[in-house]
This record gives C-alpha cells, structure tokens and sequence, in this order.
C-alpha cells in the first residue's frame, strides 16, 4: 500500500504524463488539444476543439463543356455538381468538378464545393477543396476546408473530410474545428 505522499507522487506523474499528449479523447467523439507545436520548437498552449460530424449526402451530376484535350485515350470532363447534405451537416452545396480517366485505368479529380448549412446546429458556408487520384492498386481523397473560408458561426472552421459509398448510398465522416 502506498503511503499518502506516495500516492500524491504517482497522481502528479501520471498527471504530469497525460498533459505531455498532444490530445485526450472526451464524451461525444471529441478531442481537446491542448499545445501547439511550431517548426522552431516552441510549444504553445491552445484551447482548439476537433470535433466530428457524419452523415449522409445525395449528389446530381450535370456535364459541362470542357476546353482541355490530350492524347486520344485520355478522357477529360468537367461536371457540375449539386449535394445535398443530412445528417450533423444539414444544408446544400453547389460546385465544379474536372477530372481526367487514362487509358491504362488511372485517374484523378479536383473539385471546389461551396457548403451552405448547420453543421451541429452552428449555421454559415464554407468551401470545400477535393484531390482525388486513382489506378488499379490504390485510390486517394483528399477533401479541405478552404483555410479562411468560413462564415457565420461557421468563422474559423477548419477541417478534412472522408466520403464512402456504400451499396450506391453518398456517406461522409467530417473532422473539424473552429478556432
């Protein structure tokens, strides 16, 4: 059995060994960070929530005219693009999106998506980036908040977001934070 002062050793060590982490997990999927830390080594204490907000979407297409071309076997297009957000996201967004497919199957996408809605409940607009890539073997997405772009309630917003598509059905998986 340890004695009191003992005790209250082993409590601040632990203590003193949780504070050192970047991040605790907390109720409802959320994490507080509670340092920052720069290229130049300095470390700085900062009060940012990343929280976490998923849901469903549906998608219409619309081609558009598109003004690249290449090689005969490549394949550009551009579409316009209309969502339609439930879920923690509730609201609508309209966007544009280029993508090019290769003959060997490779193929990749950007896209720029302007959100407008709730997220949990805090309404504004954001912009959303894609960085989509694709072969055979591997496919990468990539989906930003455009640094700066938050209104509203929604000032501040920073984050990444994950789609999947199951059985035909558009889901996301949206880690953000406002600071």
């Amino acid at each position: 059995m340890l004695h009191p002062e003992q005790l209250n050793q082993a409590n601040f060590l632990v203590t003193q060994n949780l504070n050192q982490l970047s991040w605790e997990r907390i109720p409802r999927d959320t994490q507080y960070c509670d340092e920052k830390h720069y290229a130049d080594g300095a470390v700085k204490p900062i009060k940012e929530w990343v929280m976490e907000a998923s849901g469903a979407f549906t998608v219409a297409f619309e081609n558009l005219s598109m003004e690249l071309s290449g090689p005969e076997a490549t394949q550009f297009g551009r579409m316009g693009l209309v969502k339609q957000y439930s879920g923690d996201l509730e609201g609508q967004s309209r966007g544009q999106m280029m993508s090019c497919r290769l003959d060997n199957g490779s193929a990749g996408y950007v896209a720029m998506e302007w959100v407008e809605g709730q997220l949990n409940g805090q309404k504004g607009q954001f912009l959303l980036q894609h960085f989509g890539t694709m072969n055979a073997k591997h496919q990468r997405l990539i989906l930003e908040v455009v640094p700066g772009s938050g209104t509203d309630e929604l000032a501040g917003l920073t984050g990444t977001m994950a789609i999947t598509i199951e059985d035909g059905q558009h889901f996301y998986q949206f880690e953000y934070s406002l600071t």
